[in-house]
């Protein structure tokens, strides 16, 4: 029963663990730094990271917090590529899925560190390329609901990463940010629960 469910309760209490975060964030945003409190609109997640708020404030415990909940969400969807790389037939994407996406995930929880800016990019190119042969599979199938849903993070992500690199349109991109985590942690438990090996069997 907890093998069945593990990913939906990883993600869960790993949400728990940030809204806990967030709740004891002193205060700052990209908006304003005088601000008090985490602000869903202009906060992101790496602010619950630092070791002082935007607000010149230390950063305790929020950053405690933070790192527990993003070592527990690395390492539920790193769970998540194991097991849905052995829903693949084929050896080679198999195992881009896997060890794409579990790399993605361990440099992802380095983002915590000072390094956050060569880890976040790291991540994100590994976890693209994971999420991009998932997706080939997924439009092998019939599974139209999660064609569209695929794209759609795909899309996302593709401009999540436009703005923070061409630091264009930054104003939105915190809130950005939080709708891409809703759209893969759809789409991660949609594929974990509602998918079967059979699904992306290759057609001979």
């Amino acid at each position: 029963m907890i093998n069945k469910h593990c990913i939906s309760i990883g993600i869960a209490v790993s949400i728990i663990f940030f809204i806990i975060a967030a709740a004891y964030y002193p205060g700052g945003s990209q908006n304003d730094l005088q601000w008090e409190g985490y602000n869903l609109r202009h906060n992101y997640l790496c602010h619950l990271f630092n070791e002082k708020a935007l607000n010149g404030a230390l950063n305790m415990p929020t950053r405690l917090w933070a790192i527990l909940g993003m070592f527990v969400l690395c390492s539920t969807i790193a769970v998540f590529f194991h097991r849905f790389s052995t829903k693949i037939s084929v050896p080679t994407a198999a195992k881009t899925i896997k060890y794409c996406g579990i790399s993605s995930m361990i440099f992802a929880f380095l983002v915590s560190t000072p390094y956050h800016d060569l880890m976040t990019t790291i991540s994100s190119v590994l976890a693209l390329i994971a999420i991009f042969y998932m997706t080939v599979f997924i439009f092998k199938s019939k599974l139209t609901f999660f064609k569209l849903l695929s794209i759609g993070c795909i899309a996302i992500l593709y401009l999540n990463n436009y703005i923070y690199y061409s630091q264009q349109f930054l104003a939105y991109l915190p809130v950005l940010q939080k709708i891409s985590f809703v759209l893969v942690f759809i789409l991660i438990l949609s594929l974990d629960y509602f998918t079967e090996k059979e699904d992306f069997q290759e057609k001979t």
